[in-house]
């Protein structure tokens, strides 16, 4: 089996497909090799299996982040497709699909075994309410205010997007507020803004056993964290964080009582396609230098830890990561590499 991934391996670096007749960031020609399109068919197919087997074993998963807006591709990075093979789990950014988006999400599900979630981001919706809103000032609102049934409906819609679009479960990012010091009002506001928003998803959990469920953001002020418990996977935010010294502090920040340690994913981010953003995806290593966040993040990954187990790494906007003239998703590959040193990955 080794012997065929090797050969597979080869043959993606040489194999490569131009993209000239897409829209792209910049003027290059991006080496998109094309597995599929190099080998028998027979052979493909026992690469495929071998993809699927991988990502049922026990191993330190890679999570992506993807952003789904355009409803058609505007550029080869829109496409599912050409995301890593070895990819275990994607955040969708929409749950609304267009047919050819779910067409496609199945179609890479069920050939390479990869779990797509749509997502629900607490502070998107809040956001929306507070710009929608001509009375959004605190001193206004009560415990029932107006945002309760525009969460309350938000959620819902996004719910019944995952339902019909065949999503594998859903990922929540949550950083609730800290009810400490808050006076009374406030607080009043905040907690109820929590009990319902978590009693929406304890209800989808409940009604969605065969699904899987991960929880994004600080857990540590979750009034009930029993909801921990049913997560697959808890995953904390670094995409700011600007020293590979910060990654375990930031995991540990959130140990408190019911907050589980053994659930752990890191999230760093690609670099920005804006060239000249030496901060975005970047991060300082032991040797003060500059470099992949990404990369640092898997290297981070794999060094055991008392009191948290590390299950995997997060990378957001992971679709920036596409545009490399070498090869694409090249830092991606590299960190996944490092991750799962058997290459079955491939592309």
């Amino acid at each position: 089996m080794n012997n065929i991934i090797k050969s597979i391996l080869c043959l993606s670096v040489i194999a490569f497909a131009s993209c000239n007749d897409w829209t792209e960031v910049e003027s290059i020609t991006i080496n998109n090799p094309s597995i599929e399109d190099s080998l028998d068919e027979g052979v493909y197919d026992k690469y495929l299996q071998n993809i699927r087997s991988y990502k049922q074993r026990e191993h330190i998963i890679a999570y992506g982040y993807f952003d789904n807006s355009s409803e058609y591709p505007l550029n080869p990075s829109d496409k599912l497709d050409n995301l890593p093979d070895s990819l275990d789990y994607v955040s969708m950014k929409k749950s609304n699909l267009s047919l050819l988006q779910k067409e496609e999400m199945l179609e890479v599900r069920n050939k390479k075994g990869t779990k797509f979630l749509s997502s629900i981001v607490y502070s998107d919706i809040l956001n929306e309410y507070n710009l929608a809103s001509s009375e959004n000032e605190q001193e206004n609102l009560d415990a029932n205010d107006g945002f309760i049934e525009f969460l309350t409906q938000k959620v819902n819609e996004i719910l019944e997007n995952s339902k019909s679009n065949e999503f594998d479960g859903l990922s929540i990012w949550y950083n609730p507020v800290s009810l400490e010091h808050l006076d009374e009002v406030t607080l009043a506001i905040e907690k109820t803004r929590q009990e319902t928003f978590v009693g929406l998803i304890n209800q989808w959990i409940t009604e969605n056993k065969d699904k899987i469920f991960i929880y994004e953001g600080n857990p540590e002020f979750l009034i009930d964290k029993s909801l921990l418990e049913t997560a697959k996977y808890i995953v904390i935010h670094g995409e700011n964080l600007s020293s590979v010294y910060d990654y375990s502090a930031s995991v540990k920040s959130v140990l408190v009582d019911g907050v589980l340690n053994n659930k752990f994913i890191l999230t760093v981010s690609t670099y920005s396609l804006d060239s000249s953003d030496k901060k975005t995806g970047y991060v300082l290593n032991e040797d003060g230098e500059n470099v992949s966040a990404i990369y640092e993040l898997a290297q981070w990954c794999l060094k055991n830890e008392t009191g948290i187990e590390k299950c995997g790494m997060g990378i957001y906007n992971i679709k920036n990561d596409y545009f490399n003239p070498d090869i694409i998703y090249l830092n991606v590959r590299k960190a996944i590499s490092v991750l799962n040193p058997s290459p079955y990955g491939g592309k």
